[in-house]
């Protein structure tokens, strides 16, 4: 690896090499500062429209598709989207391989939606002959399958190639949790039996945290109206409604966060969303190969990773606990992510959001000058 450069903490921008929120780029940011404008107002109407129909593009046909935007953090979308496909009786199966499958089997728990959980191994893909035999021994039908497109606990990809067919053979839609791959890896809504997307405005798409939305079936949401909502501020069919109707959501919607996700579309729309994955993906082998000469384990094979988020063990000792790497990367204005599974310990580094290669590079000379100073204090 070529010698870096490293300046001084003061001289370097704050790196954030976590999952969310993302760094953003300086023109989003920017883009937050405009004269005050009430929400009801037609100007920000037609912000609102235009930018429900481009986050449509990104992942099926408007002809078919409704994005909702909401105010809140991505697990208001989750939750939303959840409450809506939930409706009357219907019948949700989530899988659960990591923290954020968990949490949604826990909206489902506590707002009392019918769901069976299927329970799978954070490190290696669904077994899908496992789970096909969970759907067919669930206590009544199925109507969804819930997953977490891009897994941050780890790491992990849930293709949703096989899961897809085995939808299709049981007649069962998809529910994807998209909040960490929408807007890097492909979607496609149209193609595939997915009802609803749940994601968020920062993450791959570069937005302001604060505001989050859910690309919706209109044949889904319409259908799922004739049942009682579960959740008044998050009742996702209301808000479909209202906006049908209005053109105006029922709520104040975060304006200045709204500005600066028309803002990170254009970025995004002139970057490409494969030109922007391939970026991410470059930073993340550059730290799967460099950490892994340095003696990190990925917890994960790396074929079975999104390639968005490196989750690795560090070597043993008391040096290479998180909590000192953490300060250690935090006095050079770099923040990094603790593990999320109880009983591991492990860290995570986000390839998304401003990451270039260059910071890779920067994080692994870093990485390499601690490991030696750990090796010599440690007499190893």
């Amino acid at each position: 690896m070529p010698e870096v450069m490293i300046k001084t903490a003061e001289e370097e921008a704050p790196v954030l090499f976590t999952p969310g929120p993302a760094g953003t780029e300086d023109n989003v940011k920017r883009a937050q500062v405009v004269p005050d404008i009430s929400p009801r107002s037609p100007e920000f109407e037609e912000l609102m429209a235009e930018t429900r129909m481009r986050l449509v593009r990104i992942a099926a046909d408007p002809d078919g598709t409704e994005a909702i935007l909401l105010s809140g953090s991505g697990m208001a979308a989750v939750e939303a989207m959840l409450g809506a496909a939930g409706r009357g009786s219907r019948h949700i199966l989530v899988i659960d391989n990591g923290v954020y499958g968990k949490r949604m089997a826990e909206i489902c728990e506590l707002t009392d939606i019918r769901h069976t959980v299927f329970r799978s191994s954070p490190w290696k893909p669904v077994d899908i002959a496992a789970l096909e035999k969970a759907i067919v021994q669930a206590p009544g039908p199925v109507d969804y399958i819930a997953v977490v497109h891009h897994e941050t606990t780890t790491g992990l990809l849930n293709d949703l190639a096989p899961l897809s067919e085995l939808a299709r053979r049981h007649g069962i839609r998809l529910l994807v949790d998209a909040m960490s791959s929408f807007g890097a890896l492909a979607l496609d809504m149209d193609a595939d039996p997915v009802a609803y997307v749940a994601a968020s405005a920062n993450k791959n798409l570069g937005g302001m945290p604060g505001a989050s939305f859910v690309l919706a079936r209109i044949d889904e949401i319409e259908h799922a109206e004739q049942w009682r909502p579960r959740s008044f501020y998050l009742d996702l069919c209301a808000e479909y409604r209202a906006v049908r109707e209005s053109r105006q959501a029922r709520f104040t919607m975060p304006v200045q966060t709204l500005y600066a996700l028309d803002q990170a579309l254009d970025n995004f729309e002139r970057e490409g969303r494969k030109n922007r994955l391939s970026r991410f993906r470059k930073s993340w082998k550059m730290l799967l190969d460099g950490m892994s000469r340095l003696g990190f384990e990925p917890l994960v094979e790396p074929g079975d990773q999104a390639g968005l988020l490196l989750a690795v063990r560090p070597p043993s000792g008391e040096a290479f606990s998180f909590e000192r790497l953490q300060a250690f990367f935090y006095q050079h204005r770099i923040t990094i992510y603790p593990g999320k599974l109880e009983g591991t310990e492990y860290l995570r580094l986000a390839c998304i959001g401003t990451i270039e290669p260059q910071d890779a590079e920067r994080f692994l000379s870093l990485l390499g000058q601690y490991c030696a100073t750990a090796t010599t204090e440690t007499g190893r």
